[in-house]
């Protein structure tokens, strides 16, 4: 090879050809391009790897069909990316069982795997071993191992040579000489007596690994079981003995215990029969005759004599079963004895035996079941009797009371009813007794009762509406008839109210202030007045009463009247009145003098004082005025001589007792004289006219009346007044240098006062105080009138407060009015002067009794108010003498009704309607017509519709119509008002031998059920008017009428039923709906009816249809598949 390939190349492109052109690295692209057919046709590879795997991906092969043998490890370091480069114990890139080999063709290092391995790849854990079989002697890529000739293999994996390979068992020959491995072969073999052999081994040769079975004609066996089935063998050679056939025997079987057994005669050959029994009171378990088979076995099953059993006694629902055990099978001739619990009766034997068939039988032998039949009706107990109040301004309450739980002997839930119908807490009830009734049936049918009574009583009086204010009359007459609007009462209960009154309109009346009173008496004696003053003058200014315990005196004049107050014996004024008190042209009351009080003051009770305070001054010659000890003596002496002359005061001898409480020495001043020229020496040096004052109090306690108060009083102040003059007569003090004996009696006083000096008392003041609770007037203490009380800070009389009155005279305080009253004015008397306070949602002109209730539409949320506020536009109340704008609601609107015609409203019920707003019931459609839905406003709405339309009956029940409504004829298992409830009828225990019962049914057999009402529905139909036409109706009466009542989302179901329920024409009727009465209604009770309408009302139920049906029509019977 050599020389320019270009010209070579172009040839080759000018006769068509197609040039591709590959090159290992950059240089050679120019030379390349040269020779091929276009740029696009040069490829460049950047390395041998990338080559070789291009070649590869051409020709599927590396061309390599030779290699240079083992190289160096290193040569082959660039086939992988080692982290062990360069180390000592670099393992390379290359398998353990490969090479790393020079290609001679590509001149490229790779790992080749070695001989024994193959794979394109010698990388490490790319060469895998030859399977046994095979073997690989070259150094070579090799996708697989070359196989052993047939019939031949090798003793291991990774075999290097065809001498590794040798025959298989079975064979013979040498692979490594050429001579083929082939089978080698049994010779025939021969069928045994009263045998055959299977596999055609009696005419030919069989090769290695071929099978031979033997089998015996029928009634024979093999005598070694082991040599069944010969195998030729690696040698050539048959396995196993040959087979001998012999006659079958059966062992015979074993005789069970309390048991007989009996075979044939002879030898139990095939077909040989054996018969087995069991003792009496023993049954047998398995074959009673058994024949011998081919098989050397038996026919049927072991057989075992045991004690007769029988089934498992019944589980008896509400009793016992005595002397044998529910959970075991009663033993031959055991007794199972059945009673039944307290209050259940039982059906059916009362034992039952463990007979010979391992049947429990009664004593007529017959398989019957025990029932216990529940005979005692249910436990109910109502509430006790309730006592409860009307609403306020309501003729009745919602009342709610606990529903009776009924109890039974079964366990079981009864049903419960009620009457009135349909009547369950809470509900609404008007004043007066109700009495309820409820009534229990279980299951059995069995009932009884309880009743109670709710007592709604009224405790709120009756609410006046209207009562005359004050009426004030002028007259010039001296009696005049006065005339006023009658007060008007309304009664929350509706009833009238009865009136006792003092006055009636047009009465005579004389000058002066006179109450009327009407009391309204509801018919629970609850009871409310209405209170207004008529006052009559004889002119028109305000008029005040005369002054208590006193008199007024008028006396006509030009332009009014003038008058002067006057106080009876013994009684003054409080406060110094006006002389003159004149009503002017304007109708005002003025005085003389002016600016006096008006009202005029009352009068009170004059009093002595309480005490008596005089001040007495006077000059003394000798001794010293400060000095204490002299202080003490001065009152001392004092209070000797003062004592002695109260002694001579009528006032304190005969009507009382006075008191001297306290003496007080007030030194004055001393002269400029007297300090210079006293001596220090001797405190009692004679001084010249120090002054001295003397101030003392007396405390009079008088313990009667005085009829001559002022005479008495004044006789007192004289005495008094004239101590002075006895002071200066009689006391007098000698001067003296040694202190005097204060501690001396009376004589040694004298003693000392004997001595020469003396103290003269100039005039002093007398003031008087009076006893707490009265005032001083006019010099004299008067008495708190009436309507006051004393102010001991102030020292005066104050008028009672608002809420206060004070009856009595000279009082320490104020009584305040009861709970809820106060007064219209101050100074008020007495209690009748206190006046309930209106409560919320009443009203008067001065928020005091008598209060008119607020009328609809208005409310009133707080006491003592004048005025009732207005709703809010487009609301109104119930009813009067509201508390609250919660009161105010809207008018239910059409379709829907209320007690109260107010939110919130109840939709008419389907069959109804209501076409005006703020309405109590709903009005019915006419005839059996009915709505689509609840709310319906207008009598269009009414048409004549299906009640049984659609899947109204459950669980296959058939629907009938009557008037408007639907009842339901419930398939056997089911009931409840629309055949919704699944009745167990497991609840017995109705399956024999081991059943078990399961509370469902299945479709066949409802559908049969279905099939048998309905199978001549016609002839049924027929009967059904026939007998409707047969009862002679009363419209309204419970004892014949046909009417529906409908729960209202209740758990009730009602029991129909007929007068004659034995009668053969009633059988098939009575599946469907005849009778629908309640359990618990009375003869005297019916639905209620008006005009053959129903009347539709809310609260909790009463929901009656109850109408006259048309006999001529036939009543459609319609059913549900």
């Amino acid at each position: 090879m050599g020389g320019d390939p270009v010209p070579y190349a172009d040839r080759l492109k000018a006769s068509g050809v197609e040039i591709f052109c590959f090159g290992i690295g950059r240089s050679l692209r120019g030379e390349l391009e040269s020779l091929a057919s276009s740029k696009e046709h040069v490829y460049n590879c950047d390395g041998f790897r990338d080559f070789d795997r291009l070649a590869k991906r051409i020709r599927e092969d590396p061309h390599e069909s030779s290699w240079s043998g083992q190289a160096a490890n290193p040569n082959c370091d660039h086939l992988c990316d080692s982290p062990y480069r360069g180390e000592p114990f670099d393992p390379g890139c290359c398998d353990h069982n490969a090479r790393c080999s020079c290609a001679l063709l590509s001149g490229m290092h790779m790992c080749v795997c070695g001989p024994g391995y193959y794979g394109y790849s010698g990388l490490a854990g790319q060469c895998r071993a030859c399977p046994k079989g095979t073997y690989k002697s070259k150094l070579e890529p090799a996708k697989q191992c070359t196989p052993c000739p047939a019939g031949s293999t090798t003793t291991r994996e990774a075999s290097t040579s065809l001498k590794d390979c040798f025959c298989k068992e079975g064979y013979e020959g040498d692979p490594l000489t050429g001579l083929p491995c082939t089978l080698k072969k049994c010779p025939p073999l021969q069928k045994p007596t009263n045998g055959f052999v299977l596999g055609d081994c009696e005419d030919s040769e069989k090769a290695f690994g071929s099978e031979c079975h033997f089998l015996c004609e029928e009634g024979f066996e093999l005598v070694d079981k082991e040599n069944d089935i010969r195998t030729c063998l690696a040698n050539g050679s048959w396995s196993g003995k040959n087979a001998v056939c012999r006659r079958i025997h059966c062992t015979k079987p074993p005789q069970p215990s309390f048991g007989r057994i009996s075979c044939d005669k002879g030898d139990l050959l095939v077909g040989a029969k054996c018969r087995l029994s069991c003792l009496p009171g023993f049954i047998m378990e398995g074959s009673q005759e058994r024949e011998c088979l081919s098989s050397q076995r038996w026919s049927g099953t072991d057989a075992k004599c045991t004690p007769i059993q029988c089934e498992l006694p019944p589980q008896l629902t509400y009793g016992q079963v005595i002397g044998c055990k529910t959970s075991e099978k009663p033993k031959f001739l055991e007794t199972c004895v059945f009673t039944c619990n307290e209050g259940f009766q039982l059906e059916g034997p009362t034992f039952l035996i463990c007979m010979e068939n391992g049947k429990l039988l009664d004593p007529q032998k017959k398989q019957r079941k025990p029932i216990c039949k529940d005979v005692r009706p249910p436990v109910i107990t109502c509430p006790p009797p309730l006592v409860v109040s009307a609403d306020k301004g309501s003729k009745g309450t919602t009342v709610n009371w606990k529903i009776p739980e009924p109890a039974d002997n079964s366990g079981l839930r009864p049903k419960i009813f009620t009457y009135p119908e349909f009547i369950f807490p809470p509900v609404y009830l008007e004043l007066g007794k109700t009495n309820i009734q409820y009534v229990a049936v279980d299951r059995a049918g069995h009932k009884s009762s309880c009743g109670f009574q709710i007592m709604v009583y009224d405790d709120e009086p009756p609410t006046v509406v209207s009562c005359p204010s004050k009426i004030e009359v002028t007259s010039n007459d001296v009696r005049e008839a006065v005339f006023w609007d009658e007060p008007q009462f309304e009664d929350n209960s509706g009833r009238p109210v009865s009136i006792v009154q003092t006055h009636i309109s047009g009465d005579v009346f004389v000058p002066g202030r006179h109450t009327v009173t009407y009391q309204a008496i509801d018919y629970n004696n609850n009871k409310n007045t209405c209170v207004f003053d008529v006052i009559m003058t004889r002119n028109t200014c305000p008029y005040y009463p005369a002054p208590t315990n006193g008199a007024l005196s008028c006396s006509d004049w030009l332009f009014g009247q003038i008058c002067q107050t006057f106080c009876n014996e013994k009684y003054d004024f409080v406060e110094t009145p006006a002389e003159w008190y004149i009503c002017n042209e304007n109708s005002v009351w003025v005085t003389m003098p002016e600016h006096m009080p008006i009202p005029w003051p009352d009068c009170s009770k004059k009093a002595i004082p309480g005490k008596i305070r005089h001040m007495m001054k006077g000059f003394y010659y000798h001794g010293d005025c400060n000095d204490p000890q002299v202080q003490i003596y001065i009152k001392k002496v004092f209070l000797h001589r003062l004592s002695m002359r109260f002694e001579k005061a009528e006032l304190c001898i005969s009507k009382g007792a006075c008191n001297l409480q306290t003496v007080t020495v007030h030194c004055g001043k001393v002269t400029d004289y007297l300090a210079n020229n006293r001596r220090r020496r001797d405190v009692w040096e004679h001084a010249e006219k120090e002054e001295l004052e003397l101030e003392f109090e007396i405390t009079i306690d008088v313990d009667q009346e005085l009829n001559d108060t002022e005479a008495v009083l004044q006789n007192f102040l004289e005495t008094i007044q004239n101590l002075k003059w006895d002071m200066d007569e009689d006391f007098s003090m000698e001067a003296t240098t040694l202190a005097p004996d204060f501690q001396s009696d009376s004589d040694q006083w004298s003693e000392n006062l004997n001595r020469s000096g003396a103290v003269m008392f100039t005039e002093g003041e007398t003031t008087m105080e009076c006893k707490p609770g009265s005032v001083l007037s006019n010099g004299l203490c008067v008495l708190c009138s009436s309507g006051t009380f004393y102010e001991p800070l102030a020292k005066e009389c104050w008028d009672c407060p608002l809420g206060h009155y004070q009856q009595r005279e000279g009082q320490m305080q104020c009584l305040k009015c009861p709970e809820g009253m106060t007064t219209e004015y101050t100074r008020s008397r007495n209690i009748t002067e206190c006046k309930g306070i209106c409560l919320p949602g009443t009203y008067s002109p001065t928020g005091l009794e008598t209060c008119l209730s607020c009328p609809a539409g208005t409310y009133q949320e707080h006491e003592g108010q004048k005025v009732c506020n207005l709703c809010p536009e487009g609301t109104t109340t119930a009813s009067s003498q509201s508390v609250s704008i919660l009161d105010c609601r809207d008018f239910c609107g059409a379709g829907s009704f209320s007690n109260s015609r107010l939110q919130p409203c109840e939709a008419c019920p389907k069959g109804f309607y209501q076409p005006l707003i703020g309405q109590t019931a709903c009005v019915e459609c006419p005839g059996n017509f009915s709505t689509f839905r609840r709310g319906s406003t207008d009598v269009s709405d009414c048409s004549d519709l299906d009640p049984c339309a659609g899947e109204y009956c459950k669980n296959f029940g058939i629907c009938t119509r009557l008037g408007r409504n639907a009842v339901c004829l419930c398939a056997e298992g089911f009931g409840g008002h629309q055949c919704e409830e699944d009745i167990d009828e497991c609840i017995q225990k109705p399956c024999f031998n081991d059943g078990t019962c399961i509370n469902t049914a299945d479709q066949l057999a409802k559908r049969t059920r279905l099939q048998r009402y309905s199978s001549n529905s016609e002839d049924v139909q027929r009967r059904f008017n026939a007998r409707l036409k047969s009862i002679k109706l009363s419209p309204c009466d419970p004892s014949t009428a046909l009417f529906i009542v409908s729960p209202t989302g209740r758990d009730v179901t009602w029991k129909h039923r007929e007068k004659s329920e034995n009668s053969a024409n009633n059988r098939d009727i009575k599946k469907f709906l005849v009778f629908l009465r309640s359990y618990i209604l009375p003869p005297s009770s019916s639905p209620s009816c008006l005009n053959g309408r129903q009347v539709c009302r809310q609260g909790q139920g009463f929901r009656h249809s109850c109408r006259r049906h048309s006999l001529s029509a036939p009543v459609k019977l319609s059913s549900q598949p």
